[in-house]
């Protein structure tokens, strides 16, 4: 997961059209345009990466993504998929 929020964005620059849908479907929810602005909500768990980031509190990462996610709710299969654009080719 922290891989991919690494890399997404030089992956989306320069990734094929189904790529970047499937990543953008992966990480983002509720996608919404209005007086072209582009707004959206992040899914779990990236939505803890987000709320850490804008406010450089890494230290607290660990303990609430123990804390508030579970696995059942993340796709690793296409997490794994993303991670390897290759694989879509």
């Amino acid at each position: 997961m922290l891989r991919l929020s690494q890399k997404a964005p030089s992956l989306l620059l320069r990734s094929e059209m189904e790529y970047a849908r499937r990543l953008i479907n992966f990480v983002l929810q509720n996608l919404t345009l209005k007086d072209r602005k582009l707004r959206w909500e992040y899914k779990k768990p990236f939505d803890i990466l987000a709320k850490t980031a804008k406010n450089d509190n890494w230290q607290g990462l660990v303990d609430e993504l123990e804390k508030n996610y579970t696995d059942t709710e993340f796709d690793s299969a296409e997490l794994k998929l993303l991670l390897n654009p290759n694989v879509l080719r």
